[in-house]
């Protein structure tokens, strides 16, 4: 009997088409169990050396599974750039391998001297022989594929992620009642808890028996025979299969309330009739009604009788009616608006008597940290400060928070769940809340960081939980201090240009934070990726050479130019920031824990992945090229990222991550694109506020389309309406700001030749008149289609310097054509006139009027959006 896995966000399909629904065979299960205890096994043997290194104690055991767990977590949140930075979470897996072995100095805690020492045993890793694994990034995906239920809206959680978070609350439950320091029964807790339900993937009935064999068959040849570690094995392994053994009993006991407390808020029964059409949950309820009898009068309580048995599903719903009501369960759920009752609800204000009958338990908590006011970080001077800041929250959020609440709390790594756009979400015991007030105090002293917290205890209803953590974050953010007022009113930091100076380099004040980014930025952004073999091998220059020209190198310029120094014109860098739009709706919405750790999942795979793919076609192109993306990656994670790059390849680079992410993730989410290009001299704070800017902008026209097009509906197909948007200025040889690119806009739009003011240009087909391929199509004659949007052939145009003439003369035309005026007047008509009398031939007169045509967007104040189409010209032409 083949099983049905339903994703509220649905999967990307053949043809691009959105997957609310796949089957799942009897072979698609003993494979995917295969392939996960061979996963299991890789890393036991690599942790123990083949065996060498058994596993003999309790503390073994435990740093064995915190190391497991961190692996499956970077191989879920990708690396970037493959084989040229690590995540960060990478070496984590280094360090509790080695966590015995390691010099004390190089033990990555919680402090700037620690990330200075971390970054070492990063770079001692990219250099060393030892690899930690082949990617299984695919792999992992494939085996989140599979369902912890079969049942309609409960397959929608996965099952690898349901034994995850069952161990999290297995762990939370027993520390919060017994401490930490007995570390063995701790063992046996989470071992069974982690491994409970290997045996799904091939008997939902018999899986217990088949877990427990699992288990011993994983670890038999890697524990020491007769050792604390064995005897751990063999009680789990007993636990799990349930054999009646009395000092076993509270051991079952936790793992049955916390598999429950799990189940019961990814099971979702009260909300599969909420989210059926009419016609459907009157045929479920009357086959429910038909399998109850008489007996039974509420609806509920009948429905929950039948939900929990096996013969109403095999004998009274049967294969075809559970795939049709996954299939209408998911695709209503997947409406993100008013009418779907999760939405709905989560907008009704909730009194205490509603939470009081949600609470599932107040022993566990559920807890969101929140990195405060991370884009000030950030914002710098000095780019290398900017990308050591980067990094620096990196290091935060991925490893140092983690590390402070495995070592100082002592949680297991798996209850901090999911990560994504500066926040953590962990579950952890509620009597340890509290203590959360010591981290918050640590890292703002260590690295001045400001973080937020937010709590909840265990709902029935997830959007409840989500509700009390915004609404604590909220209270807390409103009710903190603005921080300490600096004592210096003498000499502010010329790099953030907020903190008092404390030191002068490179001719320069610099304040504490500054000099440590300084430092950071220095020897793990630019100079570490310069030396690993897969640049090295394309560029060939010593860092020392290239360090003083490394933004005109990313924008463009040849090496040898560069190092002979005769830089002639200067080539154009684009600094491109990209963010989800409308996420935190698509992360709210979210049914239970499973389902937004795996949407938290999807999201930053989409993102990263979508850039690998870029990397690799342009680096098919031009190796210098794939070396400038790489240096010019400042951060990408979550739904967000700022890369600098050359200007030519800033549209294409938009167009390919927007399209892929919205098909990856089944077309309900989508991104927005700041684009600000400027010569490589250009102040590097104003460029990114630029930027900042320009996505702002975006952004605030995108929510509507995004949620009319997407989020309100359940499509079949992707959307030809709406996949993203963007804006893009250049500064054209001055300097740009914030200030000023209010101030152009709204002139041009006042003059009619830009829309940008109001309405970013959207990613959607030629019939809209904000499309950005309808702009793009002025120029490129073989054009672009939604229904195929690679972005191969168009970037080898514009790279190539057959683009040039076209792109210059066009260009020049426009610039004639934006500063004609008569005797002062520089009316829109008198442009366009000019324009079509300046054409010299008849084919010249029909190819500016088919590009005005392009440009003409009617309103109620018609306009040509003359100048954007220079600007795109002037971002594609680059300076070359």
């Amino acid at each position: 009997m083949n099983i049905v896995r339903g994703y509220i966000i649905p999967k990307r399909g053949k043809n691009n088409n959105p997957v609310y629904i796949e089957e799942l065979s009897s072979d698609d299960g003993k494979s995917l169990l295969n392939a996960f205890c061979e996963l299991i096994e890789e890393v036991v043997r690599n942790y123990t050396d083949n065996g060498g290194k058994k596993l003999k104690t309790s503390l073994d055991v435990n740093n064995f599974l915190d190391s497991f767990i961190l692996y499956l977590k970077s191989q879920l949140y990708l690396d970037p750039l493959p084989d040229i930075i690590l995540s960060p979470m990478d070496a984590l897996y280094f360090y509790f391998k080695y966590k015995g072995k390691l010099r004390r100095e190089d033990m990555p805690y919680y402090s700037w001297e620690s990330l200075i020492r971390y970054k070492d045993i990063l770079n001692r890793i990219m250099i060393s022989d030892e690899k930690l694994f082949q990617p299984r990034h695919s792999l992992i995906l494939r085996i989140l594929s599979f369902p912890a239920d079969t049942r309609p809206a409960s397959n929608t959680s996965s099952l690898l992620i349901h034994m995850l978070t069952t161990s999290a609350m297995a762990s939370s439950l027993y520390i919060g009642e017994y401490g930490c320091e007995d570390t063995y029964n701790l063992a046996i807790v989470r071992v069974t808890s982690i491994f409970h339900d290997l045996g799904k993937f091939l008997d939902w009935r018999r899986h217990k028996s088949i877990s427990a064999r699992k288990v011993h068959e994983l670890f038999k040849k890697y524990v020491e025979s007769g050792s604390e570690a064995e005897e751990i094995i063999n009680k789990s392994s007993s636990i799990i299969e349930e054999k009646e053994i009395s000092e076993l009993t509270y051991f079952r006991n936790i793992l049955e309330k916390s598999d429950r407390l799990a189940s019961g808020i990814d099971r979702v029964i009260w909300l599969l009739p909420k989210l059926l059409d009419e016609s459907l949950k009157n045929e479920l309820l009357n086959r429910v009604n038909e399998f109850c009898g008489e007996t039974m009068v509420r609806e509920d309580e009948k429905l929950y009788k039948a939900f929990t048995s096996w013969k109403f599903w095999e004998k009274f719903v049967g294969d075809e009616l559970i795939k049709k009501l996954t299939l209408n369960f998911c695709m209503n759920a997947s409406k993100i608006s008013p009418e779907n009752p999760v939405i709905k609800e989560s907008l009704i204000s909730v009194n205490e008597e509603k939470k009081r009958k949600a609470l599932i338990t107040d022993e566990i908590s559920v807890v969101r940290l929140d990195l405060r006011k991370i884009q000030a970080y950030i914002k710098s001077n000095d780019i290398r400060a900017m990308n050591g800041a980067s990094r620096i929250i990196d290091f935060i959020g991925y490893v140092a928070i983690p590390l402070y609440l495995m070592n100082q709390f002592t949680l297991p790594a798996e209850t901090i769940l999911y990560f994504g756009g500066g926040n953590l979400t962990l579950i952890m015991p509620s009597n340890k809340v509290s203590e959360i007030q010591r981290l918050k105090e640590h890292f703002q002293r260590c690295f001045n960081i400001s973080i937020t917290t937010g709590f909840s205890p265990l709902y029935r209803d997830f959007s409840l939980i989500s509700r009390e953590i915004d609404e604590s974050i909220l209270k807390e953010k409103l009710t903190s201090l603005l921080g300490d007022v600096s004592p210096n009113i003498f000499q502010l930091c010329l790099l953030c240009e907020q903190k008092y100076a404390v030191d002068y380099r490179r001719e320069k004040y610099i304040c504490t934070t500054c000099k440590r980014k300084l430092e950071v930025g220095d020897g793990i952004h630019f100079k570490a990726r310069v030396t690993t073999k897969k640049l090295k091998s394309i560029i060939k220059v010593e860092w020392e050479k290239l360090r003083d020209h490394i933004l005109e190198y990313i924008a463009g310029h040849p090496l040898d130019e560069l190092c002979n120094g005769k830089v002639g014109k200067y080539r154009s860098l684009a600094l491109i920031k990209f963010d989800g739009n409308l996420m935190s709706e698509i992360m709210a919405s979210s049914i239970s824990i499973t389902d937004a750790f795996e949407r938290s999942v999807r999201i930053d795979y989409g993102v990263k992945q979508a850039f690998i793919d870029f990397l690799e076609m342009i680096k098919g192109k031009n190796e210098d090229d794939f070396c400038r993306l790489s240096l010019g990656l400042m951060y990408l994670g979550g739904d967000d990222g700022a890369v600098m790059m050359p200007s030519p390849l800033a549209i294409p680079f938009a167009l390919h991550l927007a399209n892929e992410f919205y098909l990856h993730m089944g077309c309900k989410a989508t991104l927005s694109f700041g684009i600000a290009v400027a010569k490589p001299k250009h102040p590097i704070i104003q460029l990114y506020e630029s930027a900042d800017y320009l996505l702002r902008t975006a952004k605030k026209g995108a929510r509507s389309l995004d949620y009319r097009e997407n989020h309100s509906v359940a499509l079949e197909k992707p959307s030809s309406k709406f996949r993203g948007c963007l804006s893009f200025l250049s500064a054209d040889g001055g300097t740009m700001t914030r200030e000023a690119l209010r101030s152009v806009l709204e002139q041009l739009s006042k003059e009619g030749i830009s829309s940008q003011e109001k309405f970013p240009y959207t990613i959607s087909n030629t019939k809209d008149p904000r499309s950005i391929l309808r702009l793009i199509r002025t120029i490129y004659s073989n054009g672009l289609s939604l229904g195929n949007l690679s972005m191969e052939e168009f970037a080898s145009w514009v790279i190539s310097t057959n683009s040039l003439n076209k792109l210059r003369k066009l260009r020049n035309l426009l610039n004639k054509v934006l500063q004609v005026n008569i005797l002062g007047d520089s009316d829109l008509k008198i442009r366009v006139i000019f324009a079509l009398r300046e054409s010299r031939t008849e084919v010249d007169a029909r190819e500016i009027k088919e590009i005005l045509d392009e440009l003409y967007i009617p309103s109620d104040k018609p306009r040509f959006n003359l100048y954007d189409l220079y600007q795109l010209i002037e971002v594609l032409e680059g300076g070359r």
